[in-house]
């Protein structure tokens, strides 16, 4: 009788120590999967931030470039009528 309640208290005391072996497996395997959708969360917000703010430079950038064109060539060309304007109003007066 005696060596059968070892048995017996072994198993009981065995069943638990399974069970908690179990717990802390899952425990860990969601800590990790936790903290591995945390991780691709945080890199494809930082992705998405580098790509926005990317866009924004070159927008601003080809706005600057356009303006620059545009204004340039305005200036450019009345500076241009103003000479023909000039120039033959001289050979005009001539």
């Amino acid at each position: 009788m005696v060596v059968l309640r070892l048995v017996v208290q072994v198993e009981v005391a065995a069943v638990p120590l399974i069970v908690v072996v179990a717990a802390i497996s899952v425990v860990a395997v969601v800590v990790v999967v936790v903290v591995v959708v945390v991780v691709v969360v945080v890199v494809v917000v930082v992705v998405v931030v580098v790509v926005v703010v990317v866009v924004v430079v070159v927008v601003i950038v080809v706005v600057v470039v356009v303006v620059e064109i545009v204004s340039s060539s305005n200036s450019n060309s009345s500076c241009c009528y103003s000479k023909v304007k000039s120039t033959t109003h001289s050979l005009s007066e001539a």
